[in-house]
């Protein structure tokens, strides 16, 4: 069967299991009732609507669980395939997640599930030589419900700092939990506990490592102001008074005052650049707005930094231009001082800035495949070394404020997501863990990166994972799904997928593919899906 699911996500399978009668527990990404409620479900609509039985016969196809889908796996599925991983094992919550190293490199917080299966946060010491002290582990969050996804150090050490919002009414509130010595010495305090107020972007800056900014509605539920919140006091402050819609405020790492934010043209699309001239006293704060730089709707305009004591900007330009090129503007003028990094077939993807300057250390770029832009000299050096010790896709999440201690995360196509802590002094690498360790054993499916001409010549980035080899008989050729990403303004990379590996281990070759107005291909591949969707 030829299987074609748009943005097929998690999010889209819970959807689509509730409007089809799934239990809430698959809703909610529980998948351990999975194969009963969906061999349930099929049988309850045998004779009902013919597009949801149809559905309901693929979903059941592709998990294994109906009798159409035992039939296929029956046939296709090598005789020596032993202890496949569960759906659970894929799609299910990751053991370790997103590890974050304290400001002075001690200490390693990340997320994982806690006794009763909901996400929270963790920490434990690491040791000089970089290995994770397993025997100390501490919790350091104690949600019940929704779990904890975004959390981060605060620059002083003494705090870990966390979102989280209500039944998923997604108003955030920023919560501060007190740690000392890999212990924690109070409970979850709430900053920011007006109803109905939610927390915006966050600015923090080693230079004043107690103290940060946030975007509030506090005054008026419709804009985000800026506020201070001093973290040794719990004090806040009003600093700068949201004028209408203006969004993406950005401080001046030195001193965390606001120097420029975006403020979008409602009426014709497109948007200017605001920057704030400097007050009595010198400080940004109080001083005017004006307009230095505009753009149409058709151009994408994304801001990083600050730099140069609050002289220019770092930002992702695609104004003049098809692809979108990593600038330094200067901030009185609003002109393009020099191009830092561009690509002529892909716009840039994530920009990496030093905190304590705002300059940009390296810049990466995924066409077919990830390439990593090294700007700065001895980011390079590090990134060097990184690039020729490890394989696949390397990116680094996290680091000490010294620079000297790295969190790298290690992935590829075929190779779940692991962790590492990389001693820039001491130029050693030592593994912290992998994020789906039950996976370790199976070989998973590498991609095969390839652009596919279509009927009109137009190349399109095609990542084809076939069928683990172990599900296919020799001289087969297994069943396909065209995996659709949604949208359409998003895209696919040639990287690791645990919905992709899991039909992979169920006999499905994955095809994806960025097709016309998909994003990250410049201005005129996405405008060529205009009409098209």
């Amino acid at each position: 069967p030829l299987c074609i699911f748009a943005k097929m996500r998690l999010g889209s399978l819970s959807c689509i299991a509730r409007r089809l009668g799934f239990s809430r527990n698959f809703a909610l990404g529980k998948y351990q009732k999975f194969g009963s409620n969906c061999r349930t479900a099929v049988a309850k609509q045998s004779s009902g609507n013919g597009f949801k039985r149809g559905m309901m016969v693929a979903l059941g196809v592709i998990a294994g669980t109906t009798s159409t889908g035992s039939a296929v796996f029956a046939h296709h599925m090598s005789s020596e395939r032993v202890n496949l991983p569960s759906i659970q094992d894929f799609l299910g919550h990751a053991e370790r997640q997103s590890p974050k190293v304290s400001p002075d490199g001690r200490f390693l917080a990340w997320i994982q599930p806690d006794s009763h299966g909901v996400l929270n946060v963790f920490m434990a010491p690491l040791s000089a030589g970089g290995m994770l002290a397993l025997d100390a582990v501490v919790q350091v969050t104690f949600d019940e419900y929704r779990g904890v996804g975004t959390y981060f150090w605060s620059y002083d050490n003494d705090r870990i700092l966390f979102l989280q919002d209500k039944d998923g009414n997604e108003v955030y509130s920023l919560y501060s939990i007190d740690v000392e010595n890999g212990s924690v010495v109070s409970k979850a305090q709430n900053l920011t506990p007006w109803e109905g107020v939610r927390v915006g972007a966050i600015h923090t800056s080693p230079h004043l490592p107690s103290k940060l900014l946030v975007q509030l509605n506090k005054r008026d539920k419709r804009f985000m102001d800026v506020y201070s919140i001093d973290l040794t006091s719990g004090q806040m402050q009003l600093e700068v008074v949201n004028p209408g819609f203006y969004q993406s405020f950005m401080a001046e790492p030195r001193t965390l005052e606001v120097r420029a934010a975006v403020e979008p043209d409602l009426n014709e699309g497109g948007g200017r650049l605001k920057v704030r001239a400097s007050g009595h006293g010198g400080e940004f704060n109080k001083g005017p707005w004006k307009t230095v730089m505009e753009w149409s709707f058709e151009d994408t305009f994304s801001l990083h930094s600050i730099t140069e004591g609050g002289k220019s900007a770092i930002a992702s330009v695609s104004k003049g231009r098809d692809t979108e090129a990593v600038v330094e503007i200067d901030l009185q003028s609003g002109k393009e001082r020099r191009v830092i990094s561009q690509r002529d077939r892909c716009d840039p993807g994530g920009v990496r800035t030093c905190k304590q300057t705002g300059e940009v250390q390296s810049v990466s770029f995924d066409f077919l495949s990830k390439e990593v832009h090294c700007v700065d000299e001895e980011y390079k050096k590090a990134w060097d070394f990184l690039s020729s010790s490890l394989e696949g896709r390397l990116g680094v999440v996290s680091g000490s404020v010294d620079g000297t201690r790295l969190i790298v995360q290690q992935s590829a196509s075929h190779m779940q997501p692991s962790f590492h802590v990389y001693d820039v002094n001491n130029r050693s690498i030592t593994k912290l863990f992998d994020s789906r360790p039950r996976l370790c054993e199976m070989p998973m499916a590498r991609s095969i990166s390839c652009l596919v001409r279509a009927r009109d010549g137009l190349e399109l980035p095609v990542f084809v994972n076939p069928a683990a080899a172990s599900t296919t008989r020799a001289g087969e050729t297994s069943p396909a799904i065209l995996l659709v990403h949604g949208g359409p303004w998003a895209r696919d990379k040639d990287e690791w997928s645990p919905l992709v590996q899991f039909l992979c281990s169920r006999g499905y070759t994955v095809i994806r593919t960025n097709y016309r107005g998909s994003t990250g291909y410049g201005k005129k591949f996405l405008n060529l899906g205009n009409g098209q969707w």
